[in-house]
């Protein structure tokens, strides 16, 4: 009886080592990602994730809309512009017009490790944007950058990425969350036009120099009518 016991056990072990080992060397469960341009508001020194699509959404004169293209769940989670939403700074120099407004836009292609294959991502930019009061996000994207779109979902900003649009990927451990802020730049080429009623007036003295002109004519007449009466 012991020996048949023993006949038993040594297979069930062994089955057992073997059965441990298999599950220690499984691959973790890969969960779903997206890869696509996430959309921010921002508020003082703090960027919000938008709960309302681009499409529909109306920023007020002084806000600052921002875009940040991650690698995030769908639920959310996504990581924000690397830019502060620094208003002041983005469209302080821009004076207010009647029948427009000013709205700061953050663009942040995110990181080399979040991009898809072939492409490489562009430092974060900053414009503003001088759109009429009644346009939306997406419309104040593109007032100062161009957008590629399916229907309403935004695929790529100035080009990138190149190809795509919110692709799902798997991914065994979530992008790491510490990464390196960049301080706000002064507004690049992307930004607004400035207002012609914000433009310096020409250095040059006209008047000065008409004025100066008629004096010098009227010295000529003088002189020529003088001439004339002493002949």
């Amino acid at each position: 009886m012991t020996q048949y016991r023993r006949t038993i056990l040594i297979p069930l072990l062994v089955l057992a080592t073997m059965l441990g080992g298999a599950l220690l060397a499984a691959p973790a469960q890969a969960d779903t990602y997206y890869r696509y341009w996430t959309y921010w508001s921002g508020s003082s020194s703090t960027w919000t994730f938008a709960a309302t699509s681009p499409d529909t959404y109306v920023p007020a004169d002084g806000a600052v809309d921002g875009w940040r293209f991650d690698v995030a769940p769908e639920s959310g989670n996504a990581r924000a512009p690397r830019i502060g939403p620094d208003f002041t700074t983005i469209c302080g120099s821009t004076a207010a017009v009647a029948g427009s407004k000013r709205v700061a836009v953050v663009i942040d292609d995110g990181t080399a490790e979040d991009a898809p294959e072939g492409s490489t991502p562009s430092a974060p930019t900053v414009a503003c944007a001088m759109v009429p009061t009644s346009a939306n996000s997406l419309q104040t994207l593109a007032a100062v950058a161009t957008e590629r779109l399916d229907k309403t979902l935004l695929c790529a900003i100035d080009g990138y990425p190149a190809t795509g649009c919110g692709d799902q990927i798997s991914l065994t451990s979530p992008p790491p969350t510490a990464e390196a802020t960049f301080p706000v730049p002064v507004p690049s080429s992307l930004a607004a036009v400035a207002p012609a009623s914000t433009q310096t007036a020409s250095s040059t003295p006209w008047g000065t120099i008409i004025g100066g002109l008629a004096i010098i004519v009227l010295i000529v007449i003088a002189v020529v009518l003088s001439r004339r009466r002493r002949a």
